[in-house]
C-alpha cells in the first residue's frame, strides 16, 4: 500500500509543476540518456534517427547540444532547401543556427552526368556494352538523383521493359505493389493541394490514427510520402513531386472522385472558411454546386 501512496504522491508532485520546470527536467534527462549513450563501447551505441517538427524540437536541441554539457555524439541533420514549409525546423539555415558549437554545412545537389552514370552502372551490375547503354538512359531519365537511379536501376532489374525507360512507370509499378489501405493512403495525401496533417489523412481514409500510424511508417521507408514528424498532428506529403505525378496518373476516374470527397469532407469539416483548395476538392468530386459556394467564400 506504501508502494502505490508513494507513486501516486510522486505523479501528483510532477502534475503540480510548472511547463518551464517540466520541459527543463524533461531537457536535463534527455542530455543525461545521451550522455551514458556516449560512455558506451563504440560497437555497442548504435544510431539513432529522429525527425525534427517544430521550434521545441529545436529548443530540445539546443539544450543537447549546448557546449560544456554537451554528450559526446556526432549529429547530422538534412534538410530541404526547398521546402517550402513555414517551420524553423524545416529551414536549412534556420536550422544551421539554431545548433551550437562548430556547425558545418554540405549542399548537396544532383549528381554530374559522369557520376550519375558511374551510380546506374553499379546499380545495374551486369557489365558488357549494353549495361553501358542502360546506365546511360537511367542517368538521364534520373537526371541526376541517386534515390530515382536507385528505382530505376531496381525497375530494370525486375525484368520490366527497358526499351523506353521512364521514371513514371518505375514508381508506379513499385506502388502498384502496395496492399490496398496504402495505396489508398497514398492516392489522397497526392491529391491533396497542401499537405495535410497525418490526422486529417486518417480521417479521409477511413482510419484511425493507430491504423495509419504503421501505413505511414511503411510509406516513409519506401520514399513514398515524407511527414514532418511521427504525431497526428504533423504534415504528410508526397516524397518528391515525380511521386505525385506518377500516383495521379494511375489513379481511375471514379477513385479519382471519391478519393476528393473525402478529402473536401473532412477539410470542410475541419477548416470551413479558410482551407485553399475546397472549390477544387469539391469540383473534381462532382459537386459543382457545393464548390460555387466555396469559391465565393474564397473570394470574398
Amino acid at each position: 500500500m506504501a508502494l502505490f501512496e508513494n507513486e501516486a504522491q510522486k505523479h501528483t508532485e510532477v502534475a503540480m509543476l510548472l511547463p518551464r520546470e517540466l520541459r527543463r527536467r524533461a531537457f536535463g534527462a534527455f542530455r543525461e540518456l545521451f550522455t551514458r549513450i556516449g560512455r558506451r563501447p563504440s560497437h555497442d551505441r548504435g544510431g539513432r534517427r529522429s525527425s525534427l517538427g517544430g521550434r521545441g524540437q529545436l529548443s530540445l536541441l539546443d539544450a543537447l547540444l549546448r557546449p560544456q554539457t554537451a554528450p559526446p555524439i556526432l549529429f547530422i541533420a538534412t534538410a530541404r532547401s526547398a521546402d517550402g514549409s513555414s517551420s524553423d525546423a524545416h529551414d536549412p539555415r534556420a536550422l544551421a543556427e539554431a545548433i551550437p558549437g562548430l556547425v558545418r554545412v554540405l549542399h548537396l545537389g544532383p549528381l554530374a552526368a559522369c557520376d550519375a552514370r558511374a551510380l546506374a552502372l553499379r546499380s545495374i551490375l551486369n557489365g558488357g556494352p549494353a549495361s553501358d547503354l542502360l546506365a546511360q538512359e537511367i542517368a538521364s531519365e534520373a537526371s541526376g538523383h541517386p534515390l530515382f537511379i536507385d528505382e530505376l536501376a531496381l525497375h530494370a532489374a525486375a525484368g520490366h521493359d527497358t526499351t523506353k525507360l521512364l521514371l513514371d512507370d518505375a514508381l508506379g509499378a513499385r506502388i502498384a505493389q502496395l496492399d490496398p489501405a496504402a495505396q489508398r493512403v497514398t492516392e489522397l495525401v497526392a491529391l491533396a493541394l497542401a499537405p495535410l496533417t497525418q490526422d486529417a489523412v486518417a480521417a479521409a481514409a477511413a482510419m484511425t490514427p493507430g491504423e495509419l500510424a504503421p501505413i505511414v511508417s511503411l510509406l516513409r521507408a519506401s520514399n513514398v510520402v515524407r511527414t514532418s514528424g511521427v504525431r497526428v498532428t504533423d504534415r504528410i506529403e508526397p516524397y518528391h513531386d515525380r511521386v505525385r505525378q506518377a500516383v495521379l496518373r494511375r489513379i481511375d476516374p471514379d477513385t479519382r472522385r471519391a478519393r476528393h470527397e473525402a478529402l473536401a469532407t473532412v477539410i470542410a469539416a475541419r477548416q470551413p472558411r479558410g482551407a485553399e483548395g475546397l472549390a477544387v476538392h469539391w469540383r473534381e468530386a462532382g459537386h459543382p454546386a457545393i464548390a460555387a459556394k466555396y469559391a465565393a467564400i474564397r473570394c470574398a
